[in-house]
């Protein structure tokens, strides 16, 4: 958002800093030191992701959704690379065609089906696949313009945003509370000097780890829209290990991309993600 984009980021200063020591750990033959500040490097690290809109088969009503997913994963087999692996196949089986197929062509492209089920731990492994037949983002035009014109919530309104002192005093290895009182986060020994002393109840004391707010962004404060974004982790449409949902994405620029994720078995119509 354009309020954050005045402030740097102290997560990515903190993986700056130990990625920085951890050079000189190398240089020095400080072992210790070395596997220390690898250790925090990598966990402020910053993962690219992408943020697109989408059109839930199951529920057209709804209209446009917000869908997150990693960029890329270490083993390529994320819902991105999964993706554009279908949507690279396609176009050079058809390269020779009159009409190339692009899966994220509105008026041409095709359905995509993500499978999210558990496997061993509890964790989630993602299958997608496109559907066969080529279709529009939607019979009516009127309806899809509707749709590809709709842009009254923010990525940033749907997704919580987190305040800049937040991830400062996360990226300092503390704990942020928030401060209901003062309206800002400060660290939880601050926070317990300060309130430790009065009848504190665990109403107030869930509040300020929570935040007691759904999205907190300098200078300006969002409340999450009570209909929740679709994510990779997460599904919105279910509770069931699979499921099926359809979704449509719309054209959107990957300049204006944030992240992706979804959960449960998915049927979805891309559109033009690049």
């Amino acid at each position: 958002p354009d309020e954050l984009r005045q402030f740097e980021c102290p997560l990515c200063e903190a993986n700056s800093t130990a990625y920085g020591k951890y050079l000189k750990a190398i240089e020095v033959g400080n072992d210790f030191e070395k596997k220390q500040f690898s250790e925090i490097s990598l966990r402020f690290k910053a993962n690219d992701c992408y943020i697109v809109r989408v059109i839930d088969r199951d529920h057209e009503e709804d209209g446009p959704k917000f869908w997150r997913i990693n960029a890329h994963t270490k083993k390529k087999d994320g819902l991105y690379d999964q993706i554009m692996s279908i949507y690279n196949g396609r176009l050079e089986e058809t390269k020779d065609s009159p009409n190339p197929t692009n899966i994220f062509d509105l008026e041409t492209g095709k359905d995509l089906k993500i499978t999210v089920t558990r496997v061993e731990n509890n964790k989630k492994t993602s299958t997608i696949m496109d559907c066969g037949e080529k279709t529009p983002l939607h019979a009516d035009e009127e309806t899809a313009i509707k749709w590809l014109e709709n842009n009254e919530v923010k990525w940033y309104e749907a997704y919580s945003v987190k305040a800049y002192e937040y991830l400062q005093i996360v990226g300092e290895g503390k704990v942020p509370f928030f401060d209901k009182k003062e309206n800002v986060w400060i660290t939880e020994e601050a926070w317990r000097e300060k309130y430790q002393k009065s009848r504190v109840s665990d109403n107030d004391l869930k509040d300020a780890l929570n935040g007691g707010v759904a999205v907190n962004i300098p200078n300006k404060d969002y409340v999450a829209p009570t209909t929740a974004p679709i994510t990779e982790n997460k599904a919105t449409t279910t509770t069931a290990p699979t499921t099926k949902v359809v979704t449509k994405v719309d054209e959107i620029p990957v300049e204006n991309a944030g992240t992706v994720e979804g959960t449960g078995t998915e049927e979805i119509k891309v559109e033009d993600m690049d």
